[in-house]
């Protein structure tokens, strides 16, 4: 072999190595400038870039990770499982991506593959056990009781209801949405030139912008609502940088005038304000919107106030713990026959994405959120309910399998128009065909009676004296300090197995029971006042209950002692609030106490045998008392 030869190799050698690490320093490069785009919300720009470092190396996790979560993005779901999944088995105690597992969840739950997405929530929660106050220990734990809501309600499908994507011209392969009627006529909002939102109506077979006041080309103009017959027209504008605000256009000689903005009040202390809906609530004009203004619970959040007759807008308020969440709530619509709010949320139990949910709105507050089921819900985003007076035909917007699309599944909403023979949304009972019960129930949400408990002869214990100091939050207190003691003595003289069932059900009593109870009352008071102020007078029925311990004239006496101590509460809470209405009338509580006459005879009256007598479930619950009935008075 010769020297040249040898040398031309030893030269080759040497550049290979050269070669080698300026690409990798390259690719460290790209990857890099990748990241920071994903950062600033560039995703398209970023998804380049990240492409073109695959080319060069594929292998690295960093790019893994963040190539994976920008394919969420991307709508590319299928390929950012795959790099997800990468990751997760490289970084399986997560590290370094603690969270790979959350974001590879929730696309496992969108392809309904619910155990493994159960699997990866569970990961994710337990990386940052640690953190509890983390979104993502938070999001994880909300999604593990979302994902098995999800399991359990699988196989539930409404077989009545007939669900189908729109035609075309209507659908087309940019986004569809916000699809209401009016007056028997579509009107919806669209993509329809890749470049703007524009709001359009359904004229026979064909299509039409709305208005060219409304559409303004420098802006998106979307989710569009008529307002006092037709003279006003409200919708949503938003900029080029994703500042958005309600907007309202005033009919003129058939004509739209141009759009101007509804009210600055909106606006203070928020940096998007969408969505309008106008519906009536408790006789007023009410406009939802959603916004991130401050004093809310997450990033959007459903709000309402009054608009007034000259379209000012008064009594701006947050929907409430029931419907907002960490997360975002979207798309409000209320449906006068059946009191419901309707809404979007990734929070509350759902199939995947965006889920539609309902609230009650019970004159007072708006009560928990419950799923509104399949079809009208999938395993994709499902957004912009709304629904005919009749609850039988409506309309969702959602990406669901079998909208339009020209290159990844998913990627664009269509609007879907859905029909059922029986209504989805009834038509709630008038308060006067109610029983007091229901009326309780429809105004606050809670079921009567409402019990509260109380450990053996407390309070005041000894005493034939029928009034206390003591308020029955106090006396709750020194009732789950006894804790401890109750599983003892309930426990004691058991077997192995008979103490695990002895400390189930006095840990069952007390959370379900004691604890539940006091938050009950708790939400009633809150309510209170705004009930107070719509009625004459509230008349509240309460009734005292004791264990056979003692004699019935004493447990009479310990009866007014326990009612007794629940008017205090009401005297004296929230620095004595309540306490006026008290004095002028107007709120009245009736005292019924019934001692031990009214007790179960499943408790024991064997003194000696405090296990049974004073420290058993049965013996527990027959301490309380109950309020028996709320009559409101106009």
């Amino acid at each position: 072999m010769s020297r040249l030869f040898i040398k031309k190799i030893l030269f080759l050698g040497y550049s290979l190595l050269m070669i080698i690490p300026f690409n990798a320093q390259k690719n460290e490069m790209i990857i890099d400038f990748g990241i920071n785009e994903y950062k600033q919300g560039n995703y398209a720009k970023a998804h380049q870039l990240f492409e073109n470092a695959i080319e060069i190396d594929s292998s690295k996790m960093k790019l893994q990770y963040y190539y994976g979560i920008n394919l969420i993005k991307m709508h590319q779901y299928a390929k950012a499982c795959y790099f997800l999944k990468k990751v997760v088995n490289k970084d399986p105690s997560g590290k370094i991506y603690p969270e790979a597992s959350y974001y590879l969840g929730t696309i496992l739950k969108q392809l309904r593959n619910y155990p493994k997405a159960l699997l990866e929530f569970k990961k994710s929660k337990a990386h940052f056990i640690h953190e509890k106050n983390n979104f993502f220990y938070l999001k994880s734990s909300r999604e593990i009781n979302s994902t098995i809501f999800a399991m359990r309600h699988n196989e539930q499908i409404n077989e009545e209801m007939v669900i189908s994507p729109l035609p075309k011209p209507i659908n087309g392969y940019n986004a569809e949405f916000a699809g209401f009627e009016d007056e028997g006529k579509l009107y919806f909002t669209s993509i329809k030139d890749s470049l703007h939102a524009q709001i359009f109506l359904r004229k026979n077979d064909k299509i039409e912008k709305i208005s060219p006041q409304i559409d303004d080309k420098r802006f998106h103009n979307a989710n569009g609502l008529f307002y006092k017959n037709h003279q006003y027209f409200l919708f949503t504008r938003c900029d080029s940088i994703g500042h958005c605000k309600i907007m309202i256009s005033k009919k003129e000689n058939e004509n739209w005038s141009l759009a101007k903005e509804l009210s600055n009040e909106l606006n203070i202390n928020s940096h998007n304000v969408t969505q309008p809906f106008i519906t009536k609530l408790n006789g007023n004009n009410i406009l939802f919107f959603v916004s991130d203004r401050k004093g809310g619970y997450g990033n959007l959040d459903i709000w309402y106030a009054e608009i007034l007759d000259d379209l000012s807008i008064a009594n701006i308020k947050n929907a409430g713990p029931n419907v907002n969440s960490p997360e975002n709530e979207i798309t409000p619509f209320f449906h006068n026959p059946s009191n419901r709010l309707y809404f979007s949320s990734t929070w509350h139990n759902g199939f995947g994405g965006y889920d539609i949910s309902y609230s009650h709105w019970n004159d007072s507050i708006f009560e928990i959120a419950h799923n509104a089921e399949q079809p009208i819900n999938s395993s994709w985003n499902d957004m912009y309910f709304w629904i005919n007076e009749y609850g039988k035909h409506g309309y969702v917007t959602s990406n669901r399998d079998g909208s339009l699309y020209e290159h990844n599944p998913h990627c664009c909403p269509d609007i879907w128009e859905f029909k059922t023979k029986s209504s989805i949304a009834e038509k709630e009972e008038f308060l006067s065909e109610l029983d007091t019960k229901k009326i309780f129930k429809h105004k606050t949400g809670l079921t009567l009676p409402l019990a509260l408990y109380f450990h053996n002869d407390e309070p005041m214990p000894k005493s034939r004296d029928t009034v206390v100091l003591e308020t029955y939050p106090e006396t709750i207190i020194k009732y789950l300090e006894l804790k401890p003691t109750y599983l003892k003595s309930f426990s004691e003289g058991n077997s192995i197995e008979e103490k695990k069932i002895a400390y189930e059900q006095i840990n069952y009593f007390f959370e379900k029971y004691v604890t539940h109870g006091l938050n009950k009352l708790e939400k009633f008071k809150s309510q209170l006042i705004p009930l107070l102020k719509e009625h004459s007078s509230i008349e509240i029925t309460i009734r005292g209950f004791s264990s056979p311990l003692a004699k019935d004239d004493y447990n009479t006496n310990l009866s007014k002692r326990r009612i007794s101590s629940i008017i205090n509460y009401f005297e004296k809470v929230d620095n004595g609030e309540l306490q006026k209405y008290i004095d002028d009338g107007k709120l009245i509580i009736k005292a019924a106490p019934f001692g031990e006459k009214k007790s179960s005879n499943k408790a024991s009256d064997d003194g000696k045998n405090t296990k049974q007598s004073i420290y058993s479930p049965k013996a527990a619950i027959e301490r309380r008392i109950e309020i028996q009935e709320v009559i409101f008075i106009d």
